[in-house]
């Protein structure tokens, strides 16, 4: 084939893009980064390609999406992989979450947009904890180990500003957005590795009135009703989907934590009984 093509895989799953423009390698390259593959058989394939002055992407003859620019090439086409990576590890259970993993064990942090899963990932990860994600934790059903789903941070300008360790890092033009950018976790934390066992759950729970990080212990009754608000692929799970959060709520620790600075945050939970 003529022209470059790039995999990915999360878990068991491979996808590839391709294209004959050798000038978009580095921008194929830094769509997941974290997740690059050699050479494989991918489930799925993508193709860019770019006429009078315009970028179209496609899967077969399926046109998906254009775009003018690399950045909103950039946008709509990781978004659309990271689409296909969910829907290919399907058999995987997913939840809206962060994932940081801190001495070989993963705490996963949950809860919904605005909550502060991604700065308090950024915190803990900049404090050594290997980053497996700020948008989709995935969890294997028999031995409930976490999986790495190595998605860029988006990181919004609020987080930057508290952390001018990612304020500082150079990044591709196409990733660098008005309100937010996509920063890959290799740049600044340790890298993700192999499925690691659950530690517990964090709740986040950000406010904007200068308050001290404090930590509520949850029940399992209520730690369960927080996992299966934040469940992504129930509706593929059913019985079986609630039984799990049962019993991962029964099996782990789950905590609320409520906090106003990220960076504090971070050194609370690390010095709290989450960690010990």
């Amino acid at each position: 084939m003529d022209g470059w093509r790039c995999y990915y895989r999360v878990a068991d799953y491979t996808l590839s893009i391709e294209g004959g423009d050798s000038a978009l390698v580095p921008w194929a390259e830094s769509l997941y980064p974290c997740a690059q593959f050699g050479k494989g058989d991918p489930q799925r394939i993508f193709r860019v390609e770019g006429a009078k002055g315009r970028y179209h992407l496609l899967e077969g003859t399926n046109k998906l999406a254009e775009a003018e620019s690399w950045p909103e090439l950039f946008a709509v086409t990781e978004w659309r992989l990271t689409r296909a990576l969910m829907e290919g590890v399907h058999a995987l259970y997913q939840l809206h979450a962060g994932v940081v993993v801190l001495n070989g064990r993963a705490l996963v942090l949950c809860g919904h947009s605005g909550a502060g899963k991604t700065s308090l990932t950024v915190g803990l990860g900049l404090r050594g904890g290997a980053v497996y994600g700020d948008e989709v934790a995935i969890f294997d059903a028999d031995s409930l180990r976490v999986f790495s789903f190595p998605r860029d941070l988006i990181v919004r300008n609020g987080t930057r500003d508290l952390f001018p360790q990612i304020e500082q890092l150079e990044l591709p033009a196409w990733k660098v957005f008005a309100d937010y950018r996509h920063v890959p976790p290799q740049a600044w934390c340790p890298l993700a590795g192999s499925p690691v066992p659950c530690s517990g759950f964090v709740f986040p729970q950000l406010r904007h009135d200068g308050c001290e990080p404090s930590l509520r212990r949850l029940g399992p009754a209520e730690a369960a009703q927080r996992i299966l608000e934040q469940s992504f692929n129930m509706d593929q799970w059913g019985k079986r989907g609630i039984d799990l959060v049962g019993q991962l709520a029964e099996q782990y620790p789950a905590w609320e934590l409520v906090f106003a600075d990220a960076e504090r945050a971070a050194d609370y939970v690390l010095a709290s009984e989450i960690e010990r």
